[in-house]
């Protein structure tokens, strides 16, 4: 009959085993040597960012940690947002632990929200020499704000019985509850109102 064995290892990664090589040794009373089987060691470094959800109000000054515990030799943080780099805008700091002497890195974003990044994704990258490539932690971001709006074309001379779409764009999150149109002879009293259901709906009444 055939044998089949197997072996499986759990072990607690350590930033020592960074670069380090595993082994399996397999010895046989039919093997003359014992045969060993290697595998490299690569200890990803990840940051750890807080808050893990960003949600703000625009305007609001809002500090967001990434934090990079036991490298050896320290990591490198830096911030993209949207695809931009923003890290001339964090505040770092490198400690050592005393215990086993490796690093503890963490770098601290001050960003003022701005209507456009709402619904963005906030990136911490954690380069380090043993790293084949960049980790990223990335963040959704949320951000509040009241309706912006968009320029509106005004009419100056109406010529009666003529067909004119006043069209306006504008953005905001979260969404408004209502969006009311109104006229009247200025701007200070416009009783005439038309209700808008927020559906993009077009909307046609006859001024007099």
């Amino acid at each position: 009959s055939t044998f089949v064995t197997s072996s499986t290892l759990h072990h607690v990664l350590s930033p020592e085993d960074n670069r380090q090589e595993l082994g399996c040794v397999v010895s046989h009373h039919l093997l003359a040597h014992p045969e060993i089987t290697t595998a490299p060691i690569t200890v990803i470094f990840r940051g750890v960012v807080t808050p893990q959800q960003v949600t703000g109000n625009v305007g609001d000054l809002q500090k967001v940690e990434c934090r990079v515990k036991a490298a050896q030799s320290a990591v490198n943080i830096t911030w993209i947002l949207n695809g931009t780099d923003i890290t001339s805008q964090v505040q770092a700091e490198i400690k050592v632990d005393n215990i086993n002497g490796s690093f503890v890195t963490s770098s601290t974003l001050n960003h003022v929200w701005r209507p456009e990044d709402n619904g963005q994704i906030l990136g911490c990258v954690v380069s380090h020499h043993t790293l084949a490539e960049p980790e990223i932690t990335s963040v959704p971001i949320t951000v509040f704000f009241a309706p912006i709006e968009q320029k509106v074309q005004t009419y100056k001379y109406i010529t009666l019985q003529s067909d004119y779409e006043i069209r306006l764009n504008f953005s905001s999150y979260p969404q408004p509850n209502t969006t009311d149109w109104s006229y009247q002879t200025n701007f200070m009293e416009m009783p005439n109102l038309i209700q808008n259901s927020n559906d993009n709906s077009k909307f046609s009444t006859s001024l007099k």
